[in-house]
């Protein structure tokens, strides 16, 4: 079975570290296990810029486990490549370039309107051009648009990866053109297009959204997992050089990683851990946000400037890279993460993974994946959260029962077992017969 997987994630990974999270750790996890599978025979590939797959290439170059698997490179993007590469070589090689910003204007505006030239030519002309039919067995975009083309290429069967319908349910906890763009994702799907979904609720919600134009049958859950960056650190020479690191006193504290967003719910945390702080008069107790700023930032600021406690009991690290969270996570007293929606929900599995008790909402695959293993509230209950926050502050026993539950619980889930899961959706895609709904 040969495949060509999409890899251009990755790609924009390498070129802005602070986007190694979410849809990247996915997507790169998945493809470490697919492969070690010894039926596949996969190939990797980008459907975008050519900027974009130089970066995938910049990437693989440091992956040793990717060292065998072939990057496939479609020939109308080959000269592209050469180009680019040598204006890049010849800028930071000549002195005269570095003199003259003239020179600079000139070298920068040409490279700019050939990469333009070479984009729309790599985008209209198709991405793959193969002279024998069925060169590949399937094509796997694991987050972006199946391309336009892809059915004029030479794939005998299209398979899509759809992490949430976060955009179509709730537009307004997103900027425009990221609604848009996901709707492209969502309208490439034809009924001929087979999905995996990383849980079943986005599962329903996208069978609800393509009501009557896609079969569900051809629509598959590959449930998601923590990766090995995740686990319970009793390393407390490392932990403290890595809390010192972000500034993260050595007290207790609770911890929140997500992307600064509304629909993360931040700023109902924040007022949760005030209202517990104030009613109970505790002063040992800190709050740790972990994660970049996303759309609409401000207000959970805004809100931690106009806390009455002091600001001190705030620390918000910024990105944090993966190899120093198990020493944040295994440090927390609790993870926090009442978020309204999510297609799954990685954190409260990375923390349970780490040993650390959960409380998350009680909504959307949130409970598909914490089970019984984590305290689930209303995430439009402010006293619930407060309640959740002061139980596991105030006794410890209880704690201890959640992080074994916990642990327990994340290894119902592997990142092999979510390969296996995708395996099982490429035999199908080729072995069923394609029925029109």
């Amino acid at each position: 079975m040969k495949v060509l997987y999409d890899i251009t994630v990755l790609g924009n990974g390498h070129l802005n570290h602070r986007g190694r999270a979410g849809i990247f750790r996915v997507v790169e996890n998945i493809a470490l296990e697919l492969v070690k599978i010894p039926d596949l025979d996969i190939e990797f590939c980008s459907s975008k810029s050519i900027i974009e797959l130089i970066a995938c290439q910049d990437y693989l170059k440091g992956k040793d486990e990717f060292s065998h698997v072939k990057f496939n490179v479609p020939n109308n993007a080959k000269w592209g490549i050469v180009f680019c590469k040598y204006v890049d070589n010849y800028k930071s090689k000549s002195n005269l370039y570095s003199r003259s910003r003239y020179f600079k204007k000139i070298i920068d505006f040409s490279k700019y309107r050939f990469v333009l030239a070479f984009q729309k030519l790599f985008i209209s002309s198709g991405i793959y051009l193969q002279s024998n039919q069925y060169s590949f067995d399937i094509y796997h975009s694991p987050f972006l648009p199946l391309p336009v083309n892809l059915t004029k290429q030479h794939f005998k069967t299209s398979i899509i990866t759809i992490h949430d319908m976060l955009t179509v349910l709730f537009p307004n906890y997103f900027e425009i053109a990221t609604v848009t763009s996901m709707k492209k994702v969502y309208e490439s799907i034809t009924d001929k297009t087979w999905v995996t979904c990383n849980s079943n609720i986005t599962k329903r919600d996208l069978l609800e959204y393509k009501s009557g134009s896609i079969n569900p049958n051809k629509v598959f859950v590959t449930t998601l997992a923590a990766s090995n960056h995740f686990y319970k650190s009793n390393n407390k020479n490392w932990n403290n050089e890595c809390l010192l690191n972000y500034n993260i006193p050595s007290q207790p504290y609770i911890l929140s990683l997500c992307t600064f967003e509304p629909r993360k719910n931040i700023i109902h945390s924040i007022n949760a851990f005030v209202k517990m702080v104030e009613k109970y008069n505790i002063d040992d107790l800190n709050f740790v946000l972990v994660g970049n700023k996303g759309w609409d930032f401000d207000s959970i600021f805004d809100r931690l400037d106009s806390c009455t406690l002091p600001r001190s009991r705030f620390i918000v690290t910024g990105f944090v890279p993966d190899e120093h969270l198990a020493a944040i996570y295994s440090e927390a007293m609790m993870f926090v993460y009442p978020s309204f929606y999510e297609g799954f929900g990685l954190p409260p599995l990375e923390a349970m993974q780490c040993g650390l008790p959960v409380i998350t909402s009680n909504n959307s695959s949130l409970p598909e994946v914490v089970g019984d293993a984590a305290i689930m509230i209303d995430p439009n209950d402010q006293s619930a959260l407060k309640d959740a926050m002061y139980k596991l502050y105030s006794d410890k026993e209880f704690r201890q029962q959640l992080s074994e539950k916990g642990i327990e619980r994340s290894k119902l889930f592997s990142w092999k077992k979510c390969a296996d899961q995708t395996l099982e959706a490429y035999k199908t895609s080729l072995n069923t017969p394609i029925n029109h709904v």
